[in-house]
């Protein structure tokens, strides 16, 4: 199930800026070392959303086909 949905005006910043995935995760009570440790997943259907997700140390899942203008998921590897 799907915990919460978060905007940018919510978090007072934009994908793929790090603050994004941080504060999210925060605001439900995850701090980095829950990221790191694989405790935090985000849906995305776009490839540069996961990959600035995934270095903050989010898990990730794909929705559709994950892709968009010159992207691919093999990116995420």
């Amino acid at each position: 199930s799907i915990d919460a949905h978060f905007s940018g005006n919510l978090l007072q910043s934009y994908k793929p800026n790090p603050v994004m995935y941080c504060r999210a995760s925060e605001l439900l009570g995850f701090d980095a070392a829950a990221r790191e440790a694989g405790k935090v997943a985000m849906f995305a259907s776009h490839v540069e959303d996961l990959i600035a997700a995934k270095q903050q140390g989010v898990r990730l899942r794909c929705l559709s086909t994950c892709s968009s203008t010159g992207s691919s998921p093999s990116r995420l590897r």
